[in-house]
């Protein structure tokens, strides 16, 4: 039996937001935000943040692997 050994580099790339969009409204109204992500890693899941700009809290969502697109929203 002979022992050998090699190293390995592993690369995370950090997911892609692209194709952003939202919608402007009247005070009251709903505004909606898409996207889209892309990941190489297929097992990924995704948190992501958004600040509305109206004074709440940011709003967290959690998005399960394999997530390609968002749609939210917000009153």
């Amino acid at each position: 039996f002979t022992a050998a050994s090699k190293s390995v580099t592993v690369n995370n790339l950090a997911p892609v937001l692209s194709n952003l969009s939202a919608t402007t409204v009247q005070e009251g109204g709903t505004s909606v935000l898409t996207g889209n992500i892309s990941d190489g890693g297929t097992q990924d899941s995704f948190i992501l943040v958004v600040n509305w700009g109206d004074g709440t809290a940011n709003e967290t969502i959690n998005l399960p692997a394999g997530t390609q697109s968002f749609e939210l929203r917000h009153t």
